[in-house]
């Protein structure tokens, strides 16, 4: 069986090949391979249809089908393949999200909704010109700010304590870590 539509659905889910693969179980050289113009059979089809949520009619399909814009940060994330949910927090979950954590932990928060964030783009481009798709690109922004503000903070505090010891090492690795996230 041909899939010509595959590499549009693992793109609209923002995916890699790789991401796929592992996801619907089959060989990373086989998503390539699929994408490229080869026969996939019918096993490995309904496996990589079930890892991108749709239809195997929707892979093989001379037009895929369009989909509705999200309607909820939640519904872009799962959209997304995104299993944490931080960037669907409202602001002051978020912000609770952040409190008390020490660096490495605020670090590795930052990193993940920064993750989720580029994760979401592509299908927020998709949708750009709706206003569920406006409405979801401020949220996803605003949130996205509020998780930068609350990491500088730790950041900060973090980066005090390091010229307060004369760590100079440290105090270039939270720079380096800051700039990374924003």
């Amino acid at each position: 069986m041909l899939l010509p539509k595959l590499r549009y659905w693992r793109e609209r889910r923002a995916l890699t090949q790789e991401e796929l693969a592992e996801k619907a179980n089959v060989g990373t050289r086989s998503v390539a391979g699929y994408e490229a113009g080869a026969e996939a059979r019918p096993g490995n089809v309904r496996k990589l249809a079930g890892a991108l949520n749709i239809d195997v009619s929707a892979l093989m399909g001379p037009e895929a089908p369009k989909d509705p814009p999200p309607r909820s940060l939640p519904e872009l994330l799962e959209r997304a393949g995104r299993a944490d949910r931080h960037l669907a927090m409202s602001t002051p979950e978020l912000m609770g999200a952040f409190e008390g954590l020490p660096y490495p932990e605020a670090l590795q928060l930052a990193r993940t909704i920064a993750a989720a964030r580029g994760a979401i783009k592509p299908i927020l481009e998709q949708h750009k010109d709706t206003d569920e798709g406006k409405l979801l690109t401020a949220q996803s922004a605003e949130r996205n700010i509020v998780a930068q503000l609350c990491f500088q903070v730790i950041a900060e505090r973090a980066r005090g304590e390091a010229v307060g010891r004369g760590d100079l090492d440290r105090v270039e690795r939270i720079e380096r870590e800051l700039a990374e996230v924003a």
